[in-house]
C-alpha cells in the first residue's frame, strides 16, 4: 500500500483523537515512504509520526524520528528552508516535553530565525510560536510568553478555517494569565477555547480534556473542589481512552488529581484560622476600645510552622491552639496593653498575644525596628529575617509595624544580596562540583552524604536569594522554596530526582542543577561567562559589587 494511502488512514484516527491507533499507522506510512524513495514526503511523514510519538510519551522514538526527518532535510538542500525548520520545532517541542529545556530552547531559536529569514509567518510559524510560548512559561518567563502567543492569536484571528488552532492558543494564554496572576484575562480566554472546542470537536476529543484541564486548575483557585474534581476525571477519562496511561497528558492529569485530593484533605491551617480569630477580635476591640482600634495591628508573624501556612496533623500534636497577635506602638502599649490583655482574656478562650512592635522586631532581628545597615543585617542570622516577615498582617491601622515589615521584606540590600549569593555558588561548586566525585572514589559513604547535604542546603538558599525571600528554618525550607515563582517547583522535583538517584548517577544529577542557575544567571544579563563551574560564575557577580568593604572581604564568608 502507498504511503499516501496509508497516512489517510492514520489522519482518520488522529482527527479522532485516537493517537495510539495513528501512530501504527504512520509508523507502516514511514517504512512505505522509505520504499518509495521520495524523500520530500518521508521528511512530512517522519515529522508526523515523531509528533504522534511524542503525544503518547514515547520521546526517545520521537526524537529519532525527527533526527531522521533532520538528515534527509539536509540531504535534500533544505537546511534553511521551511521543511527543516518545522522539524526543529517539533524536536524542541519533544526536548520540552522531555524536560530539557536547553536543547528546546536551542531547537526553537534556531527554528523561529529560519522562519524570520523567510518571511514565513504561516500555521507552521503559528505552531512554532505556541510552542515556544508554553517553553518560555516553563522557564519562569511569563511576560515573553505572553508576547509570542498574542502574536500567535493575532495571526491566527486573521486566518479562516483555523478554529482548532485558535482555540488551542486562547488554551495557552489561560495558562500564562493565570501565571500572571491576571485571573479575570485568564478565564476570558478560558471561556473561549473552552466554548470553540465543544463547538469544532465536540467533547470526547483530547484537546477538550486539555480545556478540562484548565477549566479544572480555575476551580481550583476558587476553591471550588467538588467542580474541579469533575473536571480533571473527565478529563482524565478522555485521555486514558485517547492516549494511554504512559502519556505525559495521562500524568499530568494524574497529578492534578493528587494534589487536589490532598488539598480536600487538608484541614484549614493556622494562617486561616488566625484570620478568623482576628476579625472577631478587630470586632470586639472596634466596639469596645476605640482609643486601641484606632492603632490597631493584629496578624500572625514569627516562629512556629502555623505563621508560615505549613501547619499540619503532625506539627499539630503540641503548641497547636488557635492565636493570633497583637501589635501595638510603646505608648498605646503602657497606656492600654494590661487592661487589653485582661478584656480579651475574660472573652475568648482562644490565644491572643499583645506584642510592642520594637519589642517584637528585637526578639528576631536584634533592633527594634529591624536591621538598616548591610553591618546590622550581617549580624542577623537568615532565619530569623523570615521569621519576622512571615505570615500575615490582616490590619494594620496606624502603619508602624507594616512599614518596618515592608522594608525588610524589599530583601537585602544590592551589594549584601550580591555577595551572599556569590558565597552560595561558590559553596555549590566546592560541594556538587568539586568534591563529591573525589569523595566518590574515596568510598567514604558518610563524607559524600554531608557532601549531597551541603549541595541541597546552598541550592535552596540560592534559589530563595534569587526569588529576594529570606530562607525558613531548615525544616521548612523545602517547603518554602516550593512555593517560589523563579525556578521553585522546579527546583524542589530536581532536587528529589537527586536525592532518589543511584550514588553515581548523583553528579550528573548536580551538574544539571548547577546548569538550571548558570542559565538563569545568563538569562538575567548577571553572568556572561559559558563555564559551567559555579565559582566562575560566582567571581563574576562579586565584581558587581559597589561597596569596598564587601570587595575587600572574603569571598567564602557571608
Amino acid at each position: 500500500m502507498e504511503s499516501r494511502e496509508i497516512l489517510k488512514r492514520a489522519h482518520i484516527f488522529w482527527r479522532e483523537g485516537r493517537e495510539m491507533e495513528a501512530a501504527q499507522y504512520l509508523k507502516e506510512a514511514v517504512n512505505a515512504a522509505r520504499e518509495e524513495k521520495d524523500n520530500g514526503n518521508l521528511i512530512a511523514i517522519l515529522n508526523e509520526y515523531g509528533g504522534a510519538l511524542r503525544v503518547i510519551g514515547h520521546y526517545a522514538e520521537a526524537v529519532e524520528a525527527f533526527e531522521e526527518a533532520k538528515v534527509y532535510c539536509e540531504g535534500e538542500r533544505l537546511k534553511n528552508k521551511q521543511p527543516y525548520a518545522m522539524t526543529l520545532m517539533n524536536l524542541a517541542n519533544t526536548y520540552r516535553e522531555a524536560k530539557n529545556r536547553k536543547k528546546a530552547r536551542e531547537g526553537f531559536e534556531e527554528a523561529k530565525k529560519i522562519c524570520d529569514d523567510l518571511g514565513l509567518r504561516d500555521y507552521s510559524y503559528i505552531g512554532l510560536l505556541n510552542n515556544y510560548a508554553l517553553l518560555l512559561l516553563e522557564e519562569e518567563k511569563a511576560k515573553e510568553a505572553e508576547k509570542i502567543q498574542l502574536e500567535a492569536i493575532s495571526l491566527l484571528e486573521g486566518m479562516t478555517g483555523y478554529d482548532v488552532p485558535l482555540a488551542i492558543s486562547y488554551n495557552n494564554l489561560y495558562e500564562i494569565y493565570q501565571h500572571l496572576g491576571d485571573m479575570k484575562e485568564a478565564e476570558k480566554y478560558l471561556v473561549k477555547s473552552e466554548q470553540m472546542v465543544r463547538e469544532k470537536l465536540g467533547i470526547d476529543h483530547p484537546l477538550y480534556a486539555a480545556v478540562l484541564n484548565n477549566r479544572a486548575d480555575f476551580c481550583m483557585r476558587k476553591k471550588n473542589y467538588i467542580e474541579a474534581a469533575r473536571n480533571y476525571l473527565k478529563a482524565i477519562n478522555i485521555i486514558e481512552k485517547k492516549y494511554g496511561k504512559e502519556s505525559q497528558p495521562w500524568r499530568v492529569i494524574q497529578k492534578n488529581l493528587q494534589i487536589l485530593s490532598q488539598t480536600m484533605k487538608k484541614p484549614e491551617n493556622g494562617l486561616e484560622r488566625a484570620r478568623k480569630l482576628s476579625e472577631r477580635v478587630i470586632d470586639f476591640i472596634r466596639e469596645n476600645h476605640v482609643e486601641v482600634y484606632k492603632n490597631l495591628s493584629i496578624g500572625l508573624v514569627g516562629k512556629g510552622s502555623e505563621c508560615y501556612g505549613y501547619d499540619d496533623e503532625f506539627s499539630r500534636d503540641h503548641d497547636s491552639e488557635d492565636r493570633c497577635m497583637i501589635f501595638l506602638d510603646d505608648e498605646t502599649y503602657f497606656h492600654y496593653g494590661a487592661k487589653l490583655a485582661k478584656c480579651l482574656k475574660e472573652k475568648f478562650r482562644e490565644k491572643i498575644e499583645i506584642w510592642r512592635i520594637s519589642t517584637f522586631y528585637r526578639l528576631y532581628t536584634a533592633y527594634s525596628e529591624g536591621p538598616k545597615t548591610i553591618e546590622e543585617y550581617r549580624k542577623v542570622e537568615e532565619e530569623y529575617l523570615s521569621a519576622a516577615t512571615n505570615g500575615e498582617v490582616f490590619l494594620d491601622n496606624r502603619g508602624d509595624f507594616t512599614r518596618i515589615r515592608n522594608r525588610l521584606l524589599e530583601h537585602y540590600p544590592r551589594d549584601l544580596w550580591l555577595k551572599r549569593l556569590a558565597y552560595h555558588l561558590n559553596f555549590l561548586a566546592q560541594s556538587g562540583q568539586y568534591n563529591y566525585q573525589r569523595i566518590f572514589k574515596r568510598k567514604d559513604k558518610v563524607a559524600l552524604q554531608l557532601t549531597l547535604n551541603e549541595f541541597i542546603q546552598h541550592y535552596i538558599q540560592c534559589i530563595h536569594l534569587i526569588n529576594r525571600k529570606y530562607t525558613p528554618f531548615y525544616k521548612w525550607s523545602a517547603k518554602s522554596l516550593e512555593a517560589l515563582p523563579i525556578m521553585g517547583r522546579q527546583s524542589r522535583v530536581a532536587l528529589e530526582v537527586l536525592i532518589e538517584s543511584s550514588v553515581e548517577q548523583r553528579e550528573k544529577e548536580m551538574e544539571k542543577l548547577c546548569q538550571f542557575l548558570v542559565d538563569y544567571l545568563h538569562r538575567e544579563g548577571m553572568t556572561r561567562s559559558e563555564e559551567s563551574f559555579l565559582t566562575v560564575q560566582a567571581d563574576e557577580i562579586f565584581e558587581k559589587i559597589q561597596d569596598q568593604a564587601i570587595r575587600e572581604g572574603d569571598k567564602w564568608t557571608k
